[in-house]
């Protein structure tokens, strides 16, 4: 029996507890993670609603189920207004010889969550950005004399045409990335797993078709931490980000950080027909 085979196994066992307890079986270990009760208890019941709004969660493997929900956790990022995303997906698995779909959880993070992550870091002090328009004034330089000026044009502004983050830092640095719109589509087109391939579009229930505004800042985001003094909670949610990770919550307190275990997540286009996400 290979990998792929007895984790499959063992996510089986595990459904044989509803969804709804397991989450409430977990409240313990999520109050160990938030360091508060009261934070993990409503850190449940946020979880609770996500699967009341999005049912195809909850037919998913429990275990991927108990990855995201504790990758979250483990950020201190409650999946809710664009902070972090617990999505259904069908992820593909060789078992024996046949490639199958599976239905998966995954972690996505949100935009306004690597917001929250970077005010925890020391020498943060302001982030702020914008979305240029077609009518917009907008100027900026990098280099030696680097600067960035836009002012929003009155009335009609047009189409979207680009991005931009600022970050003012504690030793009076001011750091800034610009991408244009079609940047931003191109690199989701190229890194999300939510892009189909074979339909050349995002899947329906992707974040960059719910929340596309929030999925380019979120990118330019990403392209400007690596620019910036990054600390350890940013670089594990980036390494999180988009991926699958399987958890059985009488694991939780054997496996140290969640965040360490291997990606299950596995984009096999060759061998199995894309298929329209959950």
């Amino acid at each position: 029996m290979n990998q792929s085979e007895q984790l499959i196994q063992k996510s089986q066992q595990t459904e044989l507890m509803p969804i709804e307890k397991l989450i409430e079986s977990s409240i313990p270990n999520l109050a160990k993670m938030l360091d508060d009760d009261k934070a993990a208890q409503r850190f449940a019941r946020i979880i609770t609603t996500d699967i009341r709004l999005n049912p195809e969660l909850a037919q998913c493997t429990p275990l991927s189920f108990m990855g995201a929900m504790f990758t979250a956790a483990e950020l201190k990022l409650e999946p809710v207004a664009g902070c972090a995303y617990l999505l259904p997906f069908w992820n593909s698995k060789k078992v024996g010889n046949e490639w199958k779909k599976i239905r998966e959880v995954q972690f996505v993070l949100g935009y306004k969550g690597i917001v929250q992550l970077f005010y925890r870091h020391a020498s943060a002090v302001a982030l702020t950005w914008g979305v240029v328009h077609e009518n917009d004034k907008f100027d900026f330089q990098n280099g030696t004399d680097a600067y960035l000026n836009h002012t929003r044009a009155l009335g009609d502004r047009g189409d979207k045409v680009a991005y931009w983050v600022m970050a003012k830092l504690q030793n009076g640095g001011m750091l800034f990335e610009v991408m244009t719109y079609d940047e931003c589509l191109a690199h989701g087109r190229q890194h999300s797993k939510t892009w189909d391939k074979k339909g050349e579009k995002f899947y329906a229930s992707s974040p960059w078709v719910k929340s596309e505004d929030s999925m380019c800042k979120k990118t330019v985001l990403i392209q400007l931490s690596k620019t910036l003094p990054l600390s350890v909670e940013v670089q594990k949610a980036i390494q999180a980000d988009e991926s699958t990770r399987y958890v059985s919550p009488a694991d939780v307190g054997k496996i140290g950080t969640v965040i360490d275990l291997p990606d299950q997540t596995d984009w096999n286009k060759e061998e199995v027909e894309s298929e329209e996400q959950l």
